[in-house]
């Protein structure tokens, strides 16, 4: 190449570098439950009449239709969004004054004293102030440690997310998944591990119940009664006060409706939610839609490729709580 800069020739060197990957997803789509998307999914509640819930003529039409007409409207207010998955931070302690001061201190005192004997005064100095420092991050940290476990509702969860700060991440990550399938095949691609873990959760239950020893009928050990109890119908300010009394949670079933969002919109679900209540009553039914269950496959111990090593943990719509507690 001729560079009109010297009269030598330039060299071009193009070195391709093949672009490597971690294989892990740096963004995922995901919803935002903020402020003003709630003010909006309210707004359009409040919006609604419910008119063809009451028409309706049974109970699963008349939950089919509530089902779709609170899915729509959530849709509309917490649409999906496209967000950059953040690494793993941990729960970074923010320290006092006065133990950055006692730091500053400790560092300012080693540089000064590190080429000193151990029997010097000015070392002796910098050793005492050494384990004051260390003294009070322990205490420190103690205490902050102890205040996330109390902040936790569970502290089993709150004892396990200090223990877990403290470990460092082995394998992969948590939120891949790889199962073999019959043939001996590991397979890693999302829908064919869901699809491989459903039917064994399905497939497994049966095999237990087939390899039950059974002795006698399960109507034999039906006993009658003469006692009975009567259901009287719900009202709104019962359904009010059934939404409030539930866990503050944000995990959420199927339908993506946690707890937290229904009790913000309580005051407007109350009325279609007490009809459909009273409906259930009347023909005996619980609404089929609400006994669908998010499994979420659990691995017993790391590095697990088998089926039988995952527990499925089944999250029910907050809805079918409600009903339940009625």
């Amino acid at each position: 190449l001729k560079s009109m800069l010297s009269d030598h020739y330039a060299q071009a060197v193009t070195i391709r570098v093949p672009e490597t990957s971690d294989g892990k997803a740096k963004s995922r789509y995901t919803r935002s439950f903020s402020e003003s998307n709630v003010n909006t999914f309210k707004y359009f509640l409040k919006q609604e009449t419910w008119d063809t819930i009451y028409e309706s003529r049974n109970l699963e039409e008349k939950f089919n239709q509530f089902s779709s007409q609170l899915s729509y409207y959530f849709e509309i207010a917490f649409p999906f969004q496209c967000k950059k998955i953040k690494s793993a931070n941990t729960h970074k302690i923010k320290f006092p004054q006065e133990i950055l001061a006692l730091k500053g201190e400790c560092f300012l005192f080693y540089k000064k004293t590190k080429h000193l004997s151990s029997d010097h005064f000015l070392r002796q100095y910098y050793l005492r102030i050494k384990s004051r420092y260390r003294k009070a991050v322990q205490q420190f940290k103690a205490k902050a440690e102890l205040k996330t476990i109390n902040q936790c509702k569970n502290k089993t969860q709150g004892v396990w997310r200090v223990i877990n700060e403290k470990r460092p991440r082995r394998g992969k990550d948590r939120n891949t998944i790889c199962v073999e399938d019959k043939n001996g095949e590991v397979i890693e691609e999302p829908e064919a591990v869901c699809e491989i873990l459903n039917t064994h959760f399905i497939e497994v239950g049966k095999r237990f119940d087939s390899a039950l020893e059974r002795r006698t009928s399960p109507e034999a050990n039906v006993r009658s009664t003469s006692a009975s109890f009567f259901l009287s119908p719900s009202c709104e300010d019962e359904i009010k006060n059934l939404i409030c009394n539930l866990k503050n949670t944000k995990s959420a079933g199927v339908d993506e409706i946690s707890a937290e969002l229904l009790k913000s919109a309580s005051h407007l679900l109350a009325a279609p939610l007490c009809h459909l209540l009273n409906t259930s009553f009347v023909e005996g039914k619980f609404p089929s839609g609400l006994k669908v269950a998010k499994v979420r496959p659990i691995p017993k111990k790391e590095n697990s490729s088998t089926c039988d090593t995952y527990r499925p943990i089944s999250v029910l719509p907050t809805l079918s709580k409600v009903f339940e507690k009625a």
